[in-house]
């Protein structure tokens, strides 16, 4: 079994993370390259409404809840404070229940995955660090085809 490819798109809040991935997946779906997103939220993550079901199975103590309907699903789980994120994050990753080309990671600049930096126009430099940096891109309109392209080329050169 091979791995699937792990990017992470990383910057400053404000630099336009969300935006630019929102903006890649339909340009990487056209190139055939299926894509899954992981998002970091440093604040409490809220993926279910409160006092629905799954929220309270999750609430009672359940380890894992998977929730779907006709077209679309989620999984929810506990991870233990003592584990180490980033091989959580991998094994998590690992298991996903559909196939995809590659993993997109919002956030985690910290993390041993290659990554893109965005950089906020009064910004400079990127953190000290900050590792395994492929390329950095400021704004413009043309950055998510830009970011696009080194992902593809990125990608072909990993195969080989």
């Amino acid at each position: 079994m091979h791995s699937i490819p792990i990017l992470a798109v990383c910057g400053h809040s404000g630099s336009g993370k969300t935006t630019l991935i929102e903006a890649l997946l339909p340009l990487l779906e056209t190139r055939g390259v299926r894509t899954a997103v992981l998002k970091h939220d440093a604040h409490r993550l809220t993926v279910d409404k409160p006092g629905k079901d799954s929220a309270r199975f999750f609430d009672a103590g359940a380890r894992v809840v998977l929730a779907h309907d006709a077209t679309q699903g989620f999984l929810r789980w506990r991870k233990e404070r003592s584990e180490d994120v980033t091989e959580w994050l991998q094994d998590a990753l690992s298991g996903l229940p559909v196939s995809v080309d590659l993993i997109l990671v919002e956030g985690h600049k910290d993390s041993p995955w290659p990554k893109f930096w965005l950089r906020k126009a009064d910004e400079t430099e990127i953190p000290e660090s900050v590792k395994s940096v492929l390329a950095v891109f400021g704004f413009g309109k043309a950055r998510p085809e830009a970011v696009r392209d080194l992902i593809l080329e990125w990608m072909k050169n990993s195969e080989e």
